[in-house]
């Protein structure tokens, strides 16, 4: 192997190390959603729920892109994220978002970008299980591999 190959085979592990912790922040940051969500709807905390659960998609979005590059995508929206991916894969074009646009939604259920009504949460929780398996698909990986 010469000198060229040995650095590709070595950037390329480095950045599936990155993926896959990308990926693991990902599925804790939706089990936390997932554990408020279970809870009695009196009880839950819609807010704790809203941001973990649009975070988690962030994650899984983020790590289907550092996997076609390692350029990091910090400071871009879901939907700059989603349309990032959409054009490396038409597959993503499917994706919708429109549960995680908040601003559609009456001032009692909204804080700001953050949805305060529990069905509104459970319905992006609900698309963010969707972005996560088609991002796993993509990238032949299992749940079991971040359980």
């Amino acid at each position: 192997m010469n000198p060229i190959e040995s650095l590709l085979i070595k950037d390329s592990k480095m950045i599936m190390e990155e993926v896959n912790k990308s990926l693991w922040n990902a599925f804790e940051t939706l089990r936390i959603a997932e554990q408020e969500l279970q809870r009695p709807n009196e009880d839950v905390v819609a807010l704790c729920a809203c941001q973990c659960t649009r975070i988690s998609a962030e994650g899984f979005f983020r790590s289907y892109l550092l996997s076609k590059s390692p350029e990091k995508n910090e400071n871009e929206s879901l939907s700059d994220l989603l349309d990032e991916c959409a054009k490396l894969d038409s597959h993503f074009s499917t994706i919708d978002l429109s549960c995680f646009n908040c601003k559609n939604t009456n001032e009692k259920e909204c804080d700001k970008k953050y949805c305060l009504s529990v069905d509104k949460v459970n319905e992006c929780f609900e698309q963010t299980h969707i972005i996560r398996n088609l991002v796993l698909s993509k990238l032949k990986l299992s749940e079991k591999d971040f359980s």
